[in-house]
């Protein structure tokens, strides 16, 4: 099991779930960063996890003071935003991680 830095490939994913979430979520993730902002005066929450499973990636971003985390599974090609399984019924297959920059939350 790797748990390196995020690869470019990582990172297209991440984005990619970014622009794709569901309003609901990407009102979360700004509320997040809001609180991050209101709390340090940094928008961005500067550290960001991913973790693969056969069954999906968990993404989860760490400010100073919140954070946000987001569960995708892959249905026919299309990334679906849904409640993450019981950990252990889940096969783990990497972690990696990496810092953000303000260009991931815009």
């Amino acid at each position: 099991m790797r748990k390196t830095s995020l690869t470019k490939t990582d990172r297209e994913i991440i984005k990619d779930v970014l622009m794709n979430m569901p309003e609901e979520k990407k009102a979360q993730l700004d509320k997040a960063c809001e609180i991050n902002h209101h709390l340090t005066s940094t928008w961005e929450l500067e550290d960001v996890t991913m973790t693969a499973y056969n069954e999906g990636f968990y993404i989860e971003f760490k400010g100073t003071r919140c954070g946000f985390k987001v569960w995708v599974y892959d249905n026919d090609g299309e990334l679906v935003v849904g409640r993450k399984p019981v950990e252990r019924k889940l096969n783990k297959l990497w972690e990696c991680y990496d810092k953000t920059s303000r260009d991931w939350f815009e």
